[in-house]
Protein backbone atom coordinates (compact mmCIF):
# COMPACT_ATOMS: atom_id res chain seq x y z
CA UNK A 1 0.00 0.00 0.00
CA UNK A 2 2.63 2.28 0.52
CA UNK A 3 3.48 2.73 -3.01
CA UNK A 4 -0.24 3.84 -3.24
CA UNK A 5 -0.40 6.17 -0.40
CA UNK A 6 0.58 9.42 -3.13
CA UNK A 7 -2.18 8.49 -5.16
CA UNK A 8 -5.29 7.86 -3.06
CA UNK A 9 -4.11 11.24 -1.20
CA UNK A 10 -4.16 12.89 -4.89
CA UNK A 11 -7.56 10.75 -4.81
CA UNK A 12 -8.73 12.25 -2.17
CA UNK A 13 -7.51 16.33 -2.98
CA UNK A 14 -10.53 14.95 -6.08
CA UNK A 15 -12.72 14.33 -4.12
CA UNK A 16 -12.86 17.05 -1.89
CA UNK A 17 -12.24 19.39 -4.83
CA UNK A 18 -15.50 17.83 -6.30
CA UNK A 19 -17.23 18.48 -3.30
CA UNK A 20 -16.18 21.95 -3.15
CA UNK A 21 -17.32 22.41 -6.92
CA UNK A 22 -20.58 21.12 -6.34
CA UNK A 23 -21.41 23.23 -3.53
CA UNK A 24 -19.70 26.43 -5.56
CA UNK A 25 -21.64 26.11 -8.89
CA UNK A 26 -25.21 24.57 -6.98
CA UNK A 27 -25.15 28.03 -5.27
CA UNK A 28 -24.09 30.10 -8.15
CA UNK A 29 -25.54 28.48 -10.65
CA UNK A 30 -29.01 26.71 -8.81
CA UNK A 31 -30.59 26.04 -11.72
CA UNK A 32 -28.42 24.40 -13.96
CA UNK A 33 -27.28 22.56 -11.29
CA UNK A 34 -30.81 21.17 -10.88
CA UNK A 35 -30.63 20.22 -14.25
CA UNK A 36 -27.76 18.53 -13.58
CA UNK A 37 -29.19 17.16 -10.34
CA UNK A 38 -31.86 15.83 -12.21
CA UNK A 39 -29.98 14.03 -15.28
CA UNK A 40 -28.08 12.32 -13.01
CA UNK A 41 -30.66 11.05 -9.93
CA UNK A 42 -32.84 10.25 -12.65
CA UNK A 43 -30.28 6.90 -13.80
CA UNK A 44 -29.96 6.41 -10.06
CA UNK A 45 -33.84 5.99 -8.84
CA UNK A 46 -34.89 3.12 -10.44
CA UNK A 47 -31.54 1.55 -8.64
CA UNK A 48 -32.65 3.08 -5.58
CA UNK A 49 -36.39 1.83 -6.05
CA UNK A 50 -35.25 -1.78 -7.28
CA UNK A 51 -32.64 -1.65 -3.77
CA UNK A 52 -34.87 0.32 -0.99
CA UNK A 53 -38.48 -0.90 -2.18
CA UNK A 54 -38.42 -4.14 -4.14
CA UNK A 55 -35.82 -6.01 -2.23
CA UNK A 56 -34.02 -4.49 0.91
CA UNK A 57 -32.24 -6.47 3.46
CA UNK A 58 -29.83 -8.80 1.92
CA UNK A 59 -30.57 -9.02 -1.67
CA UNK A 60 -30.67 -4.95 -1.38
CA UNK A 61 -27.28 -5.18 0.35
CA UNK A 62 -25.99 -7.28 -2.40
CA UNK A 63 -27.27 -5.17 -5.21
CA UNK A 64 -25.73 -1.90 -3.76
CA UNK A 65 -22.27 -3.65 -2.66
CA UNK A 66 -22.22 -4.86 -6.59
CA UNK A 67 -23.13 -1.24 -8.10
CA UNK A 68 -20.78 0.36 -6.01
CA UNK A 69 -17.92 -2.51 -6.56
CA UNK A 70 -18.16 -2.35 -10.71
CA UNK A 71 -17.89 1.69 -10.09
CA UNK A 72 -14.61 1.21 -7.61
CA UNK A 73 -13.34 -1.93 -9.59
CA UNK A 74 -13.60 0.22 -13.22
CA UNK A 75 -12.19 3.18 -11.65
CA UNK A 76 -9.00 1.18 -10.74
CA UNK A 77 -9.06 -0.93 -14.04
CA UNK A 78 -9.42 1.80 -16.28
CA UNK A 79 -6.64 3.78 -14.87
CA UNK A 80 -4.57 1.82 -17.01
CA UNK A 81 -5.47 5.05 -19.86
CA UNK A 82 -3.24 7.78 -18.46
CA UNK A 83 -5.58 7.77 -14.64
CA UNK A 84 -8.23 9.79 -16.30
CA UNK A 85 -11.76 7.26 -15.79
CA UNK A 86 -10.19 7.57 -11.77
CA UNK A 87 -9.66 11.33 -11.97
CA UNK A 88 -12.96 12.02 -13.84
CA UNK A 89 -14.94 9.16 -11.83
CA UNK A 90 -13.55 10.42 -8.18
CA UNK A 91 -14.54 14.35 -9.10
CA UNK A 92 -17.92 13.39 -10.30
CA UNK A 93 -18.76 11.44 -6.90
CA UNK A 94 -17.34 14.31 -4.62
CA UNK A 95 -19.14 17.07 -7.40
CA UNK A 96 -22.61 14.54 -6.87
CA UNK A 97 -21.84 14.69 -2.59
CA UNK A 98 -21.35 18.11 -3.37
CA UNK A 99 -24.51 18.95 -4.60
CA UNK A 100 -26.57 17.01 -2.49
CA UNK A 101 -24.51 19.20 0.49
CA UNK A 102 -25.75 22.22 -1.14
CA UNK A 103 -29.09 21.33 -1.64
CA UNK A 104 -29.53 20.27 1.89
CA UNK A 105 -28.18 23.18 3.06
CA UNK A 106 -30.43 25.37 1.00
CA UNK A 107 -33.38 23.60 2.12
CA UNK A 108 -32.08 23.64 5.89
CA UNK A 109 -31.80 19.92 5.81
CA UNK A 110 -28.38 19.74 6.71
CA UNK A 111 -29.10 16.69 9.49
CA UNK A 112 -30.83 15.13 6.91
CA UNK A 113 -28.03 15.03 5.59
CA UNK A 114 -25.65 14.25 7.39
CA UNK A 115 -27.98 10.93 8.71
CA UNK A 116 -28.43 10.18 4.82
CA UNK A 117 -24.29 10.37 4.07
CA UNK A 118 -22.29 9.76 6.72
CA UNK A 119 -23.08 6.03 8.29
CA UNK A 120 -22.39 4.58 4.93
CA UNK A 121 -20.14 7.33 3.70
CA UNK A 122 -17.54 7.03 6.21
CA UNK A 123 -16.84 3.27 4.44
CA UNK A 124 -17.89 4.19 0.81
CA UNK A 125 -16.01 6.96 0.34
CA UNK A 126 -12.44 6.45 1.44
CA UNK A 127 -13.25 2.67 -0.49
CA UNK A 128 -13.86 4.91 -3.77
CA UNK A 129 -10.80 7.00 -2.71
CA UNK A 130 -8.50 3.89 -2.56
CA UNK A 131 -10.18 2.46 -5.87
CA UNK A 132 -9.38 5.66 -7.63
CA UNK A 133 -5.98 6.09 -6.01
CA UNK A 134 -5.12 2.66 -7.26
CA UNK A 135 -6.59 3.45 -10.83
CA UNK A 136 -4.05 6.81 -10.74
CA UNK A 137 -1.15 4.56 -9.57
CA UNK A 138 -1.54 2.34 -12.49
CA UNK A 139 -2.23 4.86 -15.23
CA UNK A 140 0.75 7.65 -13.73
CA UNK A 141 2.74 5.05 -11.66
CA UNK A 142 4.53 2.56 -14.09
CA UNK A 143 5.22 4.92 -17.01
CA UNK A 144 9.23 5.20 -16.54
CA UNK A 145 8.98 1.34 -16.72
CA UNK A 146 6.05 0.62 -18.64
CA UNK A 147 5.72 -3.13 -19.22
CA UNK A 148 7.89 -4.40 -16.38
CA UNK A 149 6.30 -1.34 -14.27
CA UNK A 150 2.45 -2.44 -14.70
CA UNK A 151 3.33 -6.15 -13.50
CA UNK A 152 4.25 -4.80 -10.71
CA UNK A 153 1.39 -2.06 -10.23
CA UNK A 154 -0.87 -4.35 -10.34
CA UNK A 155 0.97 -6.73 -7.49
CA UNK A 156 0.89 -3.19 -5.55
CA UNK A 157 -2.96 -2.75 -6.04
CA UNK A 158 -4.37 -6.16 -4.83
CA UNK A 159 -4.77 -5.46 -1.18
CA UNK A 160 -5.68 -2.08 -1.69
CA UNK A 161 -8.45 -3.55 -3.77
CA UNK A 162 -9.74 -6.11 -1.30
CA UNK A 163 -9.82 -3.79 1.55
CA UNK A 164 -12.07 -1.22 -0.30
CA UNK A 165 -14.35 -4.04 -1.34
CA UNK A 166 -14.80 -4.96 1.91
CA UNK A 167 -15.67 -1.22 2.81
CA UNK A 168 -18.29 -1.46 0.01
CA UNK A 169 -19.57 -4.31 1.70
CA UNK A 170 -19.74 -2.63 4.98
CA UNK A 171 -21.46 0.39 3.50
CA UNK A 172 -23.78 -1.44 1.61
CA UNK A 173 -25.14 -3.14 4.59
CA UNK A 174 -25.47 -0.01 6.58
CA UNK A 175 -26.86 2.37 3.55
CA UNK A 176 -29.15 -1.02 3.28
CA UNK A 177 -31.00 -1.67 6.86
CA UNK A 178 -29.06 1.38 9.18
CA UNK A 179 -29.39 4.69 7.44
CA UNK A 180 -33.21 4.08 6.66
CA UNK A 181 -33.91 3.63 9.98
CA UNK A 182 -31.92 6.91 11.03
CA UNK A 183 -33.39 8.92 8.16
CA UNK A 184 -36.98 7.97 9.44
CA UNK A 185 -36.23 9.21 12.92
CA UNK A 186 -35.01 12.31 11.73
CA UNK A 187 -37.82 12.87 9.17
CA UNK A 188 -40.63 12.11 11.76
Amino acid sequence: MTQLKPYIRIAGLLLLGGVLCGVALTLLLPSLIESFFTLIFASLGDLAETIFNEQGGLQGTVTLFWHNFRAAIGMAVMGFAFGLYPLLGITLNGFIVGIVLALSLMEGQLLVFLVGILPHGVFELPALVIAAGAGLYLGWGPLRKPWAGYKAALGHTVDPLLLASAMLVLAAFIEVSVTPLLLSLVLR
